[in-house]
């Protein structure tokens, strides 16, 4: 054999968990975190606002369907985000409204890591748990 895999030297994903008492923090947690990972966000300022209204029929679509939105708008609008609002309502069905801030991608003034490509459905989880709620995610890099 002229190759081996190595283990642990390169990762090709981004995953993480978020746990928060309250749903709508949740969101705003995991959207935080998908940021993170691309850009130190303390060197984004807060210019532009974005609205973002989904729906959903559980709480783990609704959650995929947020975080694919905004890959989207950072690929297709050329902006990172930084502030997040968001106000989840139903029971049955699972309506969303976002509001974003952030800026246009400059890359003399923002100190970026890795560009997410995709939410991944790979161990993807939302769950209520004894404190509140908590999601596990992977990010494509």
């Amino acid at each position: 054999m002229t190759y081996k895999f190595l283990d642990d030297i390169s990762i090709a994903d981004i995953a993480f968990e978020a746990r928060n008492k309250d749903l709508d923090k949740l969101f705003e947690d995991c959207a935080l975190a998908t940021f993170d990972s691309m850009v130190d966000l303390k060197t984004v300022k807060p210019k532009i606002k974005k609205e973002i209204k989904l729906k959903a029929e559980n709480v783990e679509e609704l959650l995929f369907k947020f975080l694919e939105d905004l890959v989207f708008l950072k690929d297709s609008d050329y902006i990172l985000f930084n502030k997040f609002k968001v106000k989840i309502n139903g029971n049955k069905k699972f309506e969303l409204k976002a509001s974003l801030s952030g800026e246009k991608i400059d890359i003399k003034k923002h100190k970026l890591k890795v560009d997410v490509k995709a939410i991944t459905m790979h161990m993807f989880k939302v769950e209520k748990i004894k404190n509140g709620w908590r999601a596990f995610i992977v990010l494509d890099v």
